[in-house]
């Protein structure tokens, strides 16, 4: 969902980093998550709480697929915005081979003015330029998190002949995001 400019993401702040820490602790390989995940505190009424998250993920592997081709990288800051939502103003969520410039996904999200606000860059000789939803691709961005992201991607890896952007073998990822 937008608002006014923020794309808002419907769990509480705590919820929010508590499913980031357990993912990236339980399914990425040689990552600690207080390299990953920046909790940024404030004070009200004499109570410390978090007031954002900050997510980078760089060049991360799956547990499963530690041999993989394929790394993720995601980058995000959320804001508490009530005690059920956070938001972000931008975000970032990719899976690239590490060695082939030219094969990766990425999702995106900021508020242009004149652009989609929502779009996915890939092989643009293959896939085209600046996909979305539903013009070019049959992903709706607009139910996407950083968490559908990171399971969208390792799906594919365990699925690689099922490409993100083939709109006839993709339905895998498409329930991953209802």
């Amino acid at each position: 969902m937008i608002l006014q400019n923020k794309h808002i993401f419907h769990e509480s702040i705590d919820e929010y980093a508590q499913a980031r820490i357990k993912f990236i602790s339980g399914r990425m390989e040689n990552a600690d998550w207080t390299e990953c995940i920046t909790l940024v505190p404030k004070m009200r009424n004499g109570k410390r709480y978090i007031a954002k998250v900050k997510l980078d993920i760089t060049n991360q592997k799956f547990k499963s697929f530690s041999s993989s081709d394929y790394v993720v990288n995601l980058k995000e800051i959320v804001t508490a915005e009530t005690e059920s939502t956070v938001s972000t103003q931008k975000y970032t969520y990719e899976v690239k081979h590490h060695m082939i410039e030219e094969d990766f996904v990425r999702f995106d999200y900021f508020p242009y003015l004149q652009y989609p606000h929502y779009h996915i860059n890939a092989n643009e000789e293959k896939w085209g330029n600046h996909l979305t939803y539903p013009e070019k691709t049959n992903l709706n961005l607009k139910l996407l998190d950083s968490l559908k992201a990171l399971n969208i991607f390792e799906k594919f890896q365990h699925h690689p002949h099922h490409h993100i952007l083939d709109i006839d073998k993709n339905d895998m990822y498409k329930d991953i995001l209802q």
